[in-house]
C-alpha cells in the first residue's frame, strides 16, 4: 500500500479495507477481511502487509475476486490508518476502490493435512 506521506503502521486496521471484484461497488464481490495481518515494513509511505492463511482462504472462497489484477481492488475507510501526527487517511469509497497495482497469481497447490 502506498500513502502521499509517512502512515504508522501500528494503526493500520486491515478490518478497515474492502478487497471488491471492481472498481465500483455495484454488482462486485466483496471481502472484508479481518485483522490477521503481519507487517512487512515500518512506518513509511509504503505499507507492506502480509495476509494470514484465515484472510487468504476466505478471499479464495469468493468468486471473481482476486484471480487478476481485473479482479483486484481495495477501497478504505478513514479509520483504516493513521499518519505521524495522528490524522486519518482519506478514505477511498466502495464506488471508487483502487485497482491493484501489481498481483501474483496463487501458485500453491492444496495440501491433504489430516
Amino acid at each position: 500500500l502506498f500513502f502521499s506521506e509517512t502512515v504508522v503502521f501500528a494503526t493500520f486496521l486491515l478490518n478497515e479495507t474492502q478487497f471488491q471484484s471492481a472498481a465500483g461497488a455495484s454488482g462486485a464481490h466483496i471481502y472484508v477481511p479481518n485483522n490477521d495481518v503481519t507487517p512487512l515494513s515500518d512506518d513509511s509511505t509504503h505499507l507492506a502487509i502480509h495476509l494470514g492463511t484465515a484472510n487468504l482462504n476466505e478471499l479464495k472462497r469468493v468468486p471473481q475476486l482476486a484471480v487478476s489484477a481485473d479482479t483486484t481492488f481495495l477501497r478504505i475507510n478513514a479509520a483504516s490508518v493513521r499518519d505521524t501526527s495522528g490524522n486519518t487517511v482519506v478514505a477511498i469509497p466502495d464506488t471508487a476502490a483502487l485497482r491493484a497495482a501489481s498481483f501474483v497469481e496463487d501458485a500453491t497447490a492444496p495440501q491433504l493435512v489430516a
